[in-house]
């Protein structure tokens, strides 16, 4: 019995896949990160942004909210009716605003504790 299986290439693989996704678009969150917006604060309200919401709508979404505010002091200043106006564009702004709105004075809270 002869094993006519070669070894798994794993280099191989990864310039297939590169390939294979080089006409698609970047994953938001990665576009993002790039741009700058990649504090751990930005990348988590981003993420909600996301959810449930297609990438072309993330992006600018997030970005016209971080142009508003984006440390989470500057957000916890934000009333959720602000923030919602600022992510209207994504699916479920209203829930996400007011999550969002909880978070970021946590999020300052938590700072002041370490």
């Amino acid at each position: 019995m002869t094993d006519s299986k070669r070894p798994f290439d794993i280099d191989q693989v990864i310039r297939r896949i590169r390939v294979a996704v080089r006409p698609f678009a970047r994953a938001a969150m990665f576009e993002l990160a790039d741009d700058g917006f990649n504090s751990p604060f930005e990348q988590l309200v981003a993420c909600i942004i996301s959810i449930r919401t297609r990438d072309e709508v993330t992006v600018p979404t997030a970005r016209k909210l971080f142009e508003r505010a984006r440390t989470p002091l500057e957000v916890s200043r934000l009333t959720s009716g602000e923030i919602d106006q600022l992510i209207r564009a994504c699916t479920f702004h209203d829930r996400k605003a007011r999550q969002i709105r909880l978070i970021a004075p946590r999020v300052c809270a938590s700072w002041v504790l370490l």
